[in-house]
């Protein structure tokens, strides 16, 4: 990777072709990047202008053409711009609507990093009526549902060292990557042969759900499956009926990418942090934690995956389960609202100060709160606003992340980066102690294969 790291997110007006809104909520978000990754070493590419995406994708006529069509929705856009720019250009990409708990220097970015979850799990989201039910059903209620799932969809004999479906919210990549590259070439071949027979909405459905049930047959074995092919065969709705348009293709792209790229690959389980830690999620003995960690953290759906190829490529598989774990309930509305949550739980104990909940989380091992398409509204960003977006807070001790002369003001926006300097650089109240520096320790884990 070039000594730059660029830091690529997105928010665009897709349907009207036009610059996105950044409200305060985004604003916010993008300003809590900002304030971590100040100095030389990242460069921050927020494309909220038309004109800049323009600019960025100049000659690649695939995505522009798809980029387009008003009938492709946001989210199918946004995937290929990703890994276009990853592909192009190498770094970071991360969806705006992720508060960053702790600085991105915990990732190697040599390694290609991003999240996963089980295969089950993935199988579940993507068939339209599994989806639904996902959203409403408890904890052991989803195992259930995953060992129904395991028991008509397998991976298929060549693919089942491969327990773990990669998630596209987050990725780091090295320029030219070959696992970035190969997802690259499956969706301009995609969308270069599909953009043109999308008129309209049916259309649109009809190609991506064909691209799915052949992503699925590609990699796993199905029960019925000349029954199933018949039944989506006979007519085209049924296509819709049964996976709903998902945007979750991207995911089996990503999966059959690592397979086919990663050769005789070995594979090192690692708790993220020290076992036995008393602050792990795995461990920790809060109430809330309790109650869900065995059934959310089975077969090592919370534990960070290292991947060793025959031709020295690594991969870092980090744990979505883990983090959904800080923000999990059985109730569906406390889960969009993060009450009776553990992360919930903290950013809205009054009692604690600003730095005192960003350590706690660090401790635990959190390092992103992600909000999805379905907690956006949440008011937990509100309460997260309140807290980090006021000057007044000022870290007591570094993160055990942050470099003392780069540790500054929390919340702070760019716009005062000269007072930031001037208060960050060398202060002696921003220097590790004995014990911020074993968390470092601990921590690190995450850039080792």
């Amino acid at each position: 990777m070039d000594d730059k790291i660029t830091i690529h997110c997105l928010w665009l007006n897709f349907s009207k072709k036009e610059d996105g809104i950044i409200n305060d909520q985004i604003e916010f978000f993008l300003d809590r990047i900002k304030f971590l990754h100040q100095g030389p070493k990242y460069v921050i590419n927020f494309i909220s202008r038309w004109d800049k995406l323009m600019s960025q994708i100049d000659g690649e006529q695939w995505l522009i053409d798809l980029i387009d069509n008003p009938y492709v929705g946001a989210a199918h856009k946004s995937d290929a711009i990703r890994y276009y720019l990853l592909y192009k250009n190498g770094g970071i990409w991360i969806d705006i609507s992720t508060f960053l708990v702790t600085s991105l220097d915990i990732y190697n970015p040599d390694i290609f990093t991003c999240y996963f979850i089980r295969v089950e799990t993935c199988i579940s989201w993507v068939i339209a009526f599994l989806g639904n039910l996902y959203e409403k059903i408890s904890a052991v209620e989803i195992n259930l549902l995953n060992d129904i799932i395991n028991n008509i969809v397998t991976l298929k004999d060549e693919y089942k060292k491969f327990k773990y479906v990669p998630e596209n919210y987050f990725i780091i990549s090295k320029r030219g990557n070959p696992i970035c590259t190969h997802v690259y070439n499956q969706l301009k071949t995609f969308w270069s042969s599909a953009n043109n027979k999308i008129n309209s909405g049916d259309n649109y459905c009809y190609e991506i759900n064909k691209l799915i049930w052949s992503l699925i047959t590609d990699l796993f074995d199905v029960k019925f499956k000349a029954i199933i092919s018949d039944f989506l065969d006979n007519n085209p709705e049924n296509y819709k009926q049964l996976f709903d348009c998902a945007y979750l293709f991207n995911y089996l792209q990503l999966l059959k990418a690592l397979v086919e790229t990663c050769k005789s690959p070995t594979f090192s389980v690692i708790d993220l942090m020290d076992v036995g830690s008393s602050n792990s999620l795995l461990y920790i003995n809060d109430n809330n934690i309790k109650k869900y960690r065995n059934e959310l953290c089975k077969y090592n759906s919370c534990k960070l995956i290292n991947i060793k190829c025959a031709d020295g490529l690594k991969v870092n598989l980090l744990p979505a389960s883990y983090n959904r774990l800080s923000k999990w309930s059985n109730s569906r509305a406390d889960r969009l609202s993060w009450e009776n949550t553990y992360a919930g739980k903290l950013i809205t104990n009054n009692t604690l100060k600003p730095h005192e909940i960003i350590n706690k989380l660090e401790l635990a091992g959190v390092t992103q709160l992600k909000f999805g398409a379905l907690t956006r509204t949440s008011p937990i960003i509100v309460k997260l606003y309140e807290l980090f977006n006021n000057e007044k807070y000022v870290l007591k001790q570094p993160s055990k992340l942050f470099k003392p002369n780069n540790t500054v003001r929390a919340g702070s926006s760019t716009r005062n980066s000269s007072r930031k300097k001037k208060e960050g650089s060398g202060s002696s109240r921003f220097k590790s102690s004995k014990k911020t520096s074993s968390r470092k320790k601990q921590q690190l884990k995450i850039s080792i294969v």
